[in-house]
C-alpha cells in the first residue's frame, strides 16, 4: 500500500509516520517536502509564504509520481500543501485548475490517507506566534479537502486520534483488514 499521513503542523503526523515505518519494516518513509528541500539548500521565508508552499506542493507531487515502490509512507501529501497554499495566498498567482488536476492525478496513486487532526484539548500546544492560528485555518481547510472530497479521490481515508500508540494501532488494523 501507498500511505499518505496528512495533517497540519504539530499534530504528531511525522511521529506517526516514523512509528509506522519502524513497525512495518518493508515500508519506506518519504520525508516531508519541507525537509527534503531544506537539505537540498532551499531557503524558506519565516513564516513560509504561498510561494514556499507551492514549491513544497510541487515536490510532493514529484515524490508520488516518481515513486515505484508499493510499500511507502509519505509524510505529508499534496492535500496538506494545497490547504496551506489556500490559506496563505499572498502575491503569487496560482493556476488552481491545473493544480487541482495534478493533485487529483497524484492522489490516485495513494491507497490510504491517514488524517491526523488537531485534537481538543490540543496534544501539542504552540507558542503564541501566529502558528497556532495558521494551524487552525489549515486544519479546517484540510478537513474539508479530505472529508468532503471535492476531487472524488478513490483512496481509503481514516482519521486517527488519541495517544500515539492508539493512532498507530488504528492504522495497523486497517492494514491488517485490507490484506
Amino acid at each position: 500500500m501507498k500511505i499518505a499521513v496528512t495533517g497540519t503542523h504539530r499534530t504528531g503526523k511525522t511521529t506517526l509516520a516514523e512509528d509506522l515505518c519502524r513497525t512495518l519494516p518493508k515500508y519506506t518513509l518519504f520525508d516531508e517536502p519541507y525537509h527534503q528541500l531544506v537539505e537540498a539548500g532551499h531557503l524558506f521565508s519565516d513564516p513560509p509564504s504561498g510561494e514556499d508552499f507551492l514549491v513544497q506542493l510541487e515536490t510532493s507531487l514529484e515524490q508520488i509520481q516518481n515513486c515505484r515502490d508499493d510499500h511507502v509512507i509519505f509524510d505529508r501529501c499534496p492535500l496538506d500543501l494545497f490547504a496551506y497554499l489556500r490559506v496563505t495566498l499572498d502575491s503569487i498567482e496560482v493556476e488552481f485548475d491545473k493544480l487541482t488536476h495534478k493533485i487529483a492525478h497524484a492522489m490516485q496513486r495513494i491507497d490510504l490517507v491517514v488524517f491526523v487532526p488537531v485534537e481538543e484539548p490540543k496534544r501539542i500546544v504552540l507558542d503564541n506566534n501566529g502558528l497556532d492560528e495558521l494551524r487552525t485555518k489549515v486544519a479546517s481547510e484540510l478537513n474539508e479537502l479530505v472529508f468532503e472530497d471535492p476531487w472524488n479521490l478513490e483512496c481509503q481515508i481514516v482519521s486517527v486520534s488519541g495517544p500515539q500508540q492508539d493512532r498507530k494501532n488504528q492504522v495497523l488494523r486497517i492494514l491488517n483488514n485490507s490484506r
